[in-house]
């Protein structure tokens, strides 16, 4: 069927034999140019990988790496699944892969201080739920609580001042704790050429701790991640090249500081269509047959003299 950007072949395989090698061909009156592809079968993905967990007294961020199989289809969600040393009943909780793939952390939450856990990952695609991973333990740290105000019969008795004495007031410190940064704000400029992009990066609030550089992940629609770019602190923009053409791009940028990452900022963008390039053979053709005859034309307007 088609659409107005493009042409589909759908194909329903009814048994084994519906997949192997395909051979498209396209024709105009130019010429014609064939594309062959595989149709396989899809499978359910291969584990992830859990790299580190960063445990709090609550909660844990769970770091990972994505299946090194997806299947042959794109991978929809993750499964987080934990429980406390002992127990039997494993606890769970879905992720959606764009955020969880973007940072390659998922956090679980609802945790005991001072705890031991076991948790493990798996990926979700069009086909099914893949395979578990191995279990990863980790410890929670436990609540630390603020010290005690000192008691009333433990202090110093201090005497009345006369009334001419002035006794200043201690200074309060008001600064905050540092956190994660908030996410950059972005824009795009798309580039003459039609398949590359500039996306700015406008820095918002760093948490009160030096951003230390921002990590860029993009890639089409259904397609794979591209190579995660890391950029210095002050950068201001990321240049995107070589896109696909006629193709709709999405881009997640975080800024990372010495407390953590910020949420991921997203931004949404398509290349625009591929030229068509215009044939030169007619034109050449056409200027060469015309001056070879002017050539012949003095040729024979000598000869006759």
């Amino acid at each position: 069927y088609n659409t107005p950007s493009a042409s589909y072949l759908e194909v329903t395989p009814d048994s084994e034999n519906d997949f192997g090698n395909y051979n498209c061909t396209a024709v105009n009156r130019i010429g014609q140019e064939s594309l062959e592809f595989i149709l396989v079968q899809a499978d359910t993905p291969s584990s992830p990988s859990i790299d580190q967990v960063e445990p709090y007294s609550s909660t844990a961020q769970v770091q990972f790496d994505e299946p090194e199989a997806t299947g042959g289809v794109p991978i929809l969600k993750y499964k987080a699944e934990w429980r406390a040393v002992g127990e039997e009943v494993w606890h769970s909780k879905w992720y959606d892969a764009k955020e969880a793939s973007m940072e390659g952390i998922v956090t679980i939450v609802g945790l005991k201080p001072e705890t031991t856990y076991a948790v493990r990952l798996a990926a979700l695609n069009g086909k099914g739920l893949g395979e578990i991973s191995a279990a990863s333990e980790f410890k929670t740290q436990p609540v630390h609580s603020p010290p005690p105000p000192a008691s009333a019969s433990s202090s110093t008795p201090v005497p009345l001042s006369p009334p001419d004495t002035t006794w200043p007031l201690p200074a309060l410190a008001t600064t905050e704790p540092a956190r994660e940064p908030s996410a950059p704000k972005l824009e795009g400029q798309m580039g003459e050429d039609g398949n590359s992009i500039k996306v700015n990066l406008i820095k918002q609030d760093d948490g009160g701790s030096p951003i230390r550089h921002y990590l860029v992940r993009y890639r089409a629609l259904s397609s794979e991640w591209k190579p995660e770019i890391r950029l210095p602190s002050g950068s201001d923009h990321v240049m995107l090249k070589s896109l696909d053409w006629n193709a709709e791009y999405e881009v997640y940028v975080v800024a990372e500081n010495q407390q953590g990452k910020s949420k991921a900022a997203h931004f949404v963008f398509r290349t625009l269509a591929q030229p068509t390039a215009i044939p030169a053979t007619l034109g050449g053709n056409s200027a060469s047959y015309t001056f070879v005859s002017l050539l012949f034309s003095a040729v024979t307007l000598l000869l006759l003299c």
